[in-house]
């Protein structure tokens, strides 16, 4: 399934945050939304989710418009924000048992891709912030929906637990997933395309394999 954005913009009240962006993210891609603070890009995120308006343009899969469509989207995308959003009173274990309820799909202890073995019966307040970011991020390989939308998936890890994400990543864009992540940091992985966004106007500009 190929997402595609057609000059898209998005207001807060009578502010507008970005305009003309246009995009196109094909299976197994891994797009990069790029700019300073206050440029837009978790907005851009929220917009892709479906929690926020279109003010202009399209939004499409494999040409399908979807801009209005918060079904399919909530089918085929996940969203993870800047936040983790986990339940504090819950353990580690608790919290995975719940999104397996809801899904009823399983994460895969034996392999464990998110390392949380060790801290399965901790409670979730009183995880680190890197902890608190594994945990949210193994809710990636319960779900396995197709389009990954995250917000600074590697906030708070350090280098071993951010190669543990990178597999996650090329696991899922290997099986035919993509992925529109905003990040300040390449985390050490050459995307198939940006959008670049800036407090004033905002552009995509596709990988150059030759520079």
């Amino acid at each position: 399934m190929t997402l595609t954005g057609h000059s898209l913009a998005c207001k807060r009240g009578e502010n507008l945050i970005f305009s003309e962006i246009n995009f196109s993210v094909i299976p197994g891609s891994i797009c990069f939304v790029k700019g300073p603070n206050g440029s837009g890009k978790s907005t851009l995120l929220r917009l892709l989710a479906g929690l926020l308006g279109t003010a202009e343009g399209l939004l499409t899969l494999d040409e399908i418009d979807i801009t209005n469509d918060r079904e399919i989207r909530a089918e085929k995308f996940l969203y993870l924000g800047h936040q983790n959003v986990l339940k504090q009173h819950l353990t580690v274990r608790e919290q995975i048992s719940f999104w397996q309820g809801i899904t009823k799909k399983c994460y895969d202890f034996e392999t464990d891709p998110m390392n949380v073995q060790p801290i399965l019966n901790k409670k979730l307040h009183q995880c680190s912030e890197g902890q608190g970011r594994r945990v949210a991020l193994a809710r990636l390989t319960i779900e396995m929906k197709k389009f990954w939308l995250l917000d600074e998936p590697t906030a708070s890890l350090d280098t071993a637990n951010i190669q543990l994400f990178k597999s996650i990543l090329e696991d899922h864009c290997s099986n035919g997933g993509s992925a529109v992540i905003a990040t300040h940091d390449n985390i050490g992985i050459k995307p198939s395309s940006d959008i670049h966004l800036s407090l004033d106007k905002s552009s995509l500009q596709r990988n150059n394999p030759f520079i």
